[in-house]
């Protein structure tokens, strides 16, 4: 019948889905077509009264999923049809026989126009299924099975199901509502002196549930002035008077179960199974108790609230019921119990069509788009495994760990990946969990899910689990779950806690396939953002140019450095759409689409910088003219630091040494500390310069100021404060001031932390500074710099030489050892010297101070400050004067101090000659006149008059 010309072909089989049933057998068979094969395609099938046969024949707390995912190890299935014609040879012994006899069977119901052809096809495959297979289906109750095939096809109407109910419960068989459901039906019945516990009593913690599917119903048969609360209270006090016996105390066990309760619990798990939902809840509690309607609880109803319709609510019910099904619900979402951890099932909002597809961003451990199939083989290849098959995912934050564990979940709900199908995903967040409780929190959240082989957990922020003290503890219990075999895991923690937790744990890392996600190329950002731009459009009613996204992505990519693509270049986007949607709503603004200075504005929000910096940034940010106008007169300086930014931000920093370790050598003065300032304001997401001033650090013990104090002594429990500025912004700038005044023995901890980028404090706490850049700076050499300045040597590479030699031969005074070992110095990325400034120098710095001195004097005192061009050539000149005389030791400091003597000090004394001419001016003129006479004018202070005026109101005529 089933070989034409000996080739297999399922069209001569007139009933449809039996042939269907067969021909996807035969597809999907990995190697020979066996029996097994024709049951996963039996099961696959959703035919509702073979499966409610076939699951009355499993053992309890087991279900059908499990039968599949027992085939899918012992008879894996092809990932795609193979349609290639079949032959006999292709067919094991035991499906021949299998079809022989279906074959000899069929013609009495081959005009059936129910299901027995399938069920016929069952029958004959559980017949002849070979030995081994009995092995590994030991679930399944093969002869009960049989039995129960062979009813429907000896009479005419179906068996009722009669499922076998466990001698005891467990949440697992539940949902966390119908669990809870039952235990208040127990405290019900124990209240109310019963012996067992009655359906009535079930009914009355059915009303508990607030907005439940029971309210629901018998709400629509109340008078208005009737609520469900007088209902339920009605029926507690009849079931109190009908009782006088002295309270029993119950337990939720068939002992204690009524035996309609029993018919109540048969019905509700049949429904569970029949309707494929995975637990029982509370819509199938009321369906078993309303199609078993008990006499009692009628009588009680009519005793207590004669108005409601028992009948009339199974109707409704009904009713409810086919709208579900018609909306395509299928299950509860699988959800912890919430005193555990945050969860969520991305298996059900895969199903409900909350989980969007991801965005196609390249092979860098994200998706790609060719053919729909993940760039990184190897997660799905691990995940196929049948035993080690569990995976970590790394990554910096932002990167999209989360995103690729969602598509893999939506991915696997919708069939794309046939062996995941049958598994549900559920997210635990971990990121709140504390030290203290991760041991408490893992016990319990592994009994929460202990026997759900179908489910993949996915811990986000395993990290949080090993970061304690029961870190040990959580490791051996983990590693006794996967060897068991109890659940199936994907972890996510960032690189830096991999490296830190789990580098070492050789054997538990052996279970897991390590997958490690990197930030997406311009190309893949780009991407993300154009897919993200057309929700972001709808949500906020914008327009977005794509010029806008290319900003986005560049800005972000430019300045935000404490933070990874593509989530800085969304946040960014996100605001800017944000921002114009509420000048729209607080403002009444007419625009709607988004401009380059609104995604300019975000950033400048976010990062601290300026707006005029950011204006009009190309793709390579010209860090050279930011840098400058923080530091005047430094150009060398500014374009080393410049191109360590540049190299840093572009990746190519070697990941396994701090990002950057620069020394300043510079006399006094010259704008060291202003630089590593500026750098700070770029990079550290902070935007603050951690200042460590080396000159407190000068006896040997003082090292515990960098890496904490001993075990044992007040502080320990603190750890090292270089260890804390690290965790808590890795993207720092550190300056080391006075470098050359720190004993010793306080630069061995940066010995390490300068080669190989990771330093632990007295605790065992490690931190990276992979992303961190040093400063130091020192005035050793200072006097070789001004000797060579003096001589005309203005080749910066031999003064560094003769200040690197300097540096050498630099003793501790107390000690008498040297400072720096020739390996520190040669951990020392770029020795920077700052030259002695001269005139023109000098003269910026004035015009520099002058101008911050007039915003100040605008925005806090409202009053416009002039100052004549004489007086700033005058300070410039007088200062560049005064610091040659004194070795180059005063620097631009001294410019400062002068402008304050000659501006500052003389208003103040000019507002106390004067207070009510000041309090009534608006702007303060500065005259300077210089010493006509003086043989050098330079030698002398000027005269300095100040007038008090009323500006504004000259102005207006008044």
């Amino acid at each position: 019948m089933f070989f034409v010309h000996d080739i297999f072909t399922s069209q001569v089989c007139t009933d449809t889905l039996t042939a269907t049933v067969l021909q996807r057998a035969v597809e999907y068979a990995e190697q020979q077509v066996c029996p097994a094969d024709v049951l996963r395609a039996l099961l696959q099938s959703n035919e509702q009264s073979f499966l409610s046969l076939f699951t009355q024949a499993l053992d309890p707390e087991t279900s059908i999923d499990d039968v599949l995912q027992i085939l899918t190890i012992y008879h894996p299935a092809r990932p795609v049809p193979d349609v290639t014609p079949k032959g006999k040879q292709a067919f094991s012994a035991g499906l021949l026989a299998a079809l022989t006899e279906f074959e000899a069977e069929w013609p009495q119901y081959a005009v059936s126009t129910q299901a027995k052809p399938l069920l016929l096809l069952a029958l004959c495959m559980l017949n002849h299924l070979e030995t081994t297979d009995f092995e590994y289906l030991s679930i399944l109750n093969v002869p009960q099975c049989l039995a129960l095939l062979r009813q429907p096809l000896q009479i005419a109407q179906p068996v009722s199901s009669g499922l076998a109910i466990s001698k005891t419960f467990s949440s697992a068989q539940f949902s966390k509502q119908a669990w809870e459901c039952l235990q208040s039906a127990t405290v019900y019945a124990s209240r109310s002196a019963a012996a067992s516990i009655m359906p009535e009593h079930c009914f009355l913690a059915l009303l508990d549930e607030k907005d439940g599917i029971t309210r629901r119903i018998l709400r629509s048969q109340l008078s208005p002035e009737t609520t469900p609360e007088d209902c339920a209270h009605a029926l507690r006090e009849s079931l109190l008077t009908l009782k006088k016996r002295s309270v029993i105390p119950l337990t939720f066990d068939t002992e204690h179960l009524h035996a309609e309760t029993l018919k109540l619990l048969e019905m509700a798990q049949q429904a569970t199974h029949l309707w494929q939902h995975e637990v029982t809840d509370t819509l199938h509690l009321l369906y078993g108790l309303l199609e078993t309607m008990s006499a009692r609880l009628v009588a009680l109803f009519r005793a207590s609230c004669d108005s409601i319709d028992l009948s009339k609510m199974r109707r409704h019910l009904q009713y409810h019921i086919q709208d579900v099904q018609t909306a395509t619900w299928s299950e509860s979402p699988f959800m912890l119990p919430a005193d555990i951890l945050p969860s969520e099932d991305l298996t059900y909002q895969a199903r409900i069509q909350q989980l969007p597809p991801a965005i196609a961003v390249g092979a860098n451990g994200q998706l790609k788009a060719e053919n729909g199939r993940y760039a990184r083989e190897e997660l799905l290849q691990a995940l196929h495994r049948r035993k080690n098959n569990h995976i970590l995912i790394t990554g910096e934050r932002g990167v999209g760990k989360t995103a690729l564990l969602k598509e893999l979940a939506r991915r696997a709900t919708s069939g794309e990946i046939p062996f995941l199908k049958q598994r549900r995903f559920v997210r635990i967040d971990c990121a709140d969990l504390s030290p203290q409780e991760s041991h408490k929190k893992l016990l319990h959240l592994l009994a929460a899910v202990a026997g759900q082989k179908h489910l993949m957990l996915c811990l986000d922020g395993l990290g949080a689990f090993l970061r304690s003290k029961a870190k040990e503890e959580n490791i051996l219990l983990l590693r006794r779950v996967l060897r068991e075999q109890q659940v199936q895991c994907i972890g996510i923690l960032s690189s830096r806690e991999f490296e830190e937790l789990l580098s070492s744990e050789y054997e538990f890392l052996e279970f897991f396939t390590r997958v490690h996600v990197t930030e997406p190329d311009e190309e893949a950002t780009l991407a993300i953002l154009k897919q993200l731009s057309t929700q972001f459009a709808q949500d906020y009613q914008v327009q977005i140019d794509e010029r806008m996204l290319e900003r986005a992505m560049m800005l972000s990519s430019n300045y935000m450095l404490n933070e990874h693509q593509p989530a800085k270049a969304v946040k960014v986007l996100r605001l800017a759409c944000e921002q114009l949607d509420y000048e729209r709503s607080a403002f009444g603004a007419t625009r709607i689409t988004l401009s380059v200075e609104d995604i300019i504005h975000v950033v400048a929000q976010l990062t601290g910088l300026p707006e005029e910096t950011l204006t009009g940034m190309t793709k390579k940010a010209n860090y050279e003219q930011d840098l400058v106008e923080f530091v005047i007169g430094q150009d060398e300086a500014v374009k080393v630091v410049a191109r360590e930014l540049r190299r840093i931000k572009a990746g190519w920093a070697d990941a396994s040494k701090p990002a950057s370790v620069l020394l300043f050598a510079g006399l006094t003065g010259v704008g060291k500390t202003e630089l590593a300032k500026a750098l700070a304001q770029f990079y550290s997401s902070s935007k603050r310069l951690q200042t460590y001033t080396m000159a407190n650090f000068t006896e040997p013990h003082s090292v515990s100021g960098i890496i904490g104090v001993p075990p044992g002594y007040v502080g320990y429990d603190q750890g090292g404060r270089l260890i804390n500025d690290l965790n808590a912004d890795p993207y720092c700038v550190f300056l080391l001031d006075e470098a050359e005044k720190a004993h010793p023995e306080v630069w061995k901890p940066f010995l390490n932390l300068f080669d190989e980028a990771w330093i632990t404090d007295t605790r065992g706490i490690k931190a990276y500074a992979d992303k961190a850049i040093f400063i130091l700076t020192t005035n050793a050499g200072a006097e070789s710099i001004a000797q060579m300045w003096l001589e005309g040597e203005r080749d910066m590479q031999r003064v560094a030489e003769q200040v690197k030699l300097a540096l050498g031969n630099v003793q501790h005074e107390r000690s008498n050892q040297p400072v720096f070992s020739p390996e520190f110095l040669a951990r020392i990325r770029h020795i920077i010297i700052f030259r002695p400034l001269d005139l023109s120098a000098m003269e910026n710095i004035c015009r520099k101070h002058v101008k911050k001195m007039q915003q100040v004097w605008r925005q806090k005192r409202e009053k416009t400050l002039m100052i004549p061009e004489v007086l700033v050539k005058y300070i410039a000149e007088r200062s560049h004067r005064l610091n040659q005389r004194s070795g180059n030791k005063e620097g631009g400091r001294i410019v400062e101090r002068l402008l304050s003597q000659l501006v500052e000090d003389t208003i103040q004394q000019k507002q106390i000659e004067a207070e009510e001419e000041y309090k009534q001016a608006d702007t303060i003129e500065v005259h300077c006149t210089l010493p006509p006479d003086a043989p050098d004018i330079y030698d002398y202070l000027p005269a300095i008059r100040i007038v008090f005026r009323q500006q504004k109101c000259n102005e207006y005529g008044e």
